[in-house]
């Protein structure tokens, strides 16, 4: 055997893929364009391939071990990458890559397939220096923010983070790719450590070291740094510290206020310690989440108050207009007949007389509705009598009740509208002499200027219901009372007819074959027409 070139040459069939060319590469794996020949689909192939452990042999272009030193070593990383990258294919989040399979060409030569996402990386996205806008910096953040939270569940570190392993969809989705160097975080103990990078936190340059997701924490935060202030991140250059990240970070705040609510937690997980950073993922999200609603309610309230000054500047405005140019200082003209009728209302006996008649109104209105109200539950009552009446006798027995209850009922009206109508009569005689043209010039004589002698005396048509304006003939509740005791009636006389009937005591005609129309009684309904009222208006 001997070695050949440490990528696979394009057209080299893989199982039932296709290489088409390289992607990219790293010091753990190598990343490949292929196609899919059973799907007809392209698709990204990454291979195991950790850089000073093993070699690929020219004649079978599988992977061997570099010495009899490093093949143990070798040995194990490729069983660990088989087992953690199942892990990650079990996941199910939308910001985590979704691993179709795993597979193997030899005990030494893996690989798994993933998508093909065609939205380009984060690097692509700093290095074309367009502007992102903060919303949307944002919602990218929290995305992945919640990826690291899922991983973290499953006690599983990414310790690879940064922009060329954030990819984004077709739609403009972030995901977290390239798991190479992921572990699974164990309880105690250290984690292997193969790879750094200019993003990874300080503690993983350190030997022996047991790193768990606020590594994660920090290089995602170093990779949104240089998103929103295009300055490079390099954890151990020494050029960007946490005190001047955050003054850069606090100057885009005041450009970009928009994200101010979450540049105080990025320079948190920014910290070198990693005490000082958040405690998990969560912790994080529920952070941004209470700022963003404070935020939110802090723009609601600057609107608010925004329109508010805005509204009263407008409003002091044209009250000053309209002030300057005389429209509010300007009475409403009124006709001599508007202002006759102003100053005939405030004459203390016509005052007097309107608020004794709508006293009338008043009490008699209550009156009739009450007798209404009684009369319809009386007829309740009698109706399940009726239909609980069980022979003709029984029957025979309600519709006597029923006709002496009617009589009452109709003595009852008649002398509520007798006392309604003498109580009306006496307070219209006691101020008919208001319409009298006598009064009126004598009025006049006192209220001298007042109005013109063309004007119409109070008496006149078009005077009367503006200044007495309860008038006390025929008014409408009595009528609508009368209505209501008559429906109510008319039901309990349709029930005891249908209940004769079915007895069978009324036949439908005589014995002689003349017909009939079969009545329980005489008329019942209170229909005595109402009474006119004429007598006392308010007449000349």
């Amino acid at each position: 055997m001997h070695e050949a070139s440490a990528f696979l040459p394009p057209g080299q069939k893989v199982g039932p893929y296709t290489i088409e060319c390289v992607l990219g590469h790293g010091a753990n794996g190598i990343a490949y364009l292929a196609h899919d020949r059973t799907l007809d689909r392209k698709v990204v192939l990454k291979e195991h391939y950790p850089q000073g452990l093993c070699a690929r042999d020219a004649d079978s272009h599988c992977l061997i071990p570099l010495d009899e030193d490093t093949e143990s070593l070798f040995a194990e990383s490729v069983n660990q990458f088989i087992r953690e990258t199942r892990l990650i294919a079990s996941l199910e989040h939308p910001a985590i890559i979704r691993i179709h399979r795993v597979f193997s060409l030899s005990p030494t030569t893996c690989f798994y397939v993933m998508p093909l996402l065609e939205g380009g990386t984060l690097r692509d996205v700093i290095h074309s220096g367009k502007r992102i806008p903060p919303r949307t910096i944002i919602s990218w953040l929290q995305t992945l923010v919640s990826a690291l939270d899922c991983l973290n569940q499953h006690h599983i570190v990414h310790l690879d983070i940064k922009p060329g392993n954030i990819l984004f969809t077709g739609e403009g989705q972030p995901v977290l790719a390239d798991f190479g160097t992921a572990s699974l975080r164990p309880p105690h103990g250290t984690v292997n450590i193969l790879a750094h990078s200019a993003y990874s936190a300080p503690e993983l340059f350190t030997e022996n070291t047991s790193p768990d997701i606020r590594a994660d924490q920090y290089s995602l935060a170093a990779c949104f740094y240089e998103l929103m202030t295009s300055y490079p991140w390099n954890t151990m250059s020494g050029k960007v510290g946490e005190a001047h990240a955050g003054e850069l970070l606090a100057s885009l705040a005041q450009k970009e206020k928009a994200l101010r609510c979450v540049s105080c937690l990025l320079v948190q997980n920014l910290s070198r310690k990693r005490e000082e950073r958040s405690l998990s993922p969560e912790e994080w999200l529920t952070g941004m989440d209470h700022a963003l609603r404070s935020d939110r309610r802090r723009r609601l309230r600057s609107r608010i108050m925004t329109i508010a000054a805005v509204m009263l500047v407008t409003g002091g405005a044209l009250t000053w207009g309209l002030y300057k140019t005389g429209v509010l200082t300007q009475e409403t003209r009124k006709n001599p007949e508007d202002l006759l009728v102003e100053e005939l209302l405030q004459e203390p006996e016509i005052a007097a007389f309107n608020r004794e008649s709508r006293e009338f109104h008043n009490y008699y209105s209550r009156m009739f509705l009450n007798l209404a109200n009684k009369k319809e539950a009386s007829v309740r009552k009698t109706l399940e009598t009726i239909n609980a009446a069980r022979n003709a006798e029984e029957l025979e027995q309600i519709r006597q009740t029923w006709r002496r209850q009617q009589e009452l009922d109709n003595m009852t009206l008649l002398a509520a509208e007798r006392v309604y109508a003498i109580k009306g009569k006496g307070l219209v005689q006691q101020y008919q002499h208001l319409t009298s043209p006598v009064w009126f010039r004598s009025w006049k004589r006192n209220h001298p200027g007042s109005c013109s002698d063309d004007v119409l005396p109070p008496s006149s048509p078009q005077f009367l219901p503006r200044i007495f304006p309860y008038p006390l003939h025929n008014p409408s509740y009595i009528s609508e009372s009368r209505l209501r005791i008559n429906a109510a009636s008319g039901n309990v006389t349709r029930a005891l007819e249908k209940k004769a009937q079915e007895f069978g005591i009324y036949k439908t005609s005589y014995p002689d074959g003349t017909p009939r129309n079969p009545k329980i009684s005489d008329k019942t309904d209170l229909g005595s027409p109402v009474q006119n009222h004429e007598s006392f208006k308010l007449t000349r």
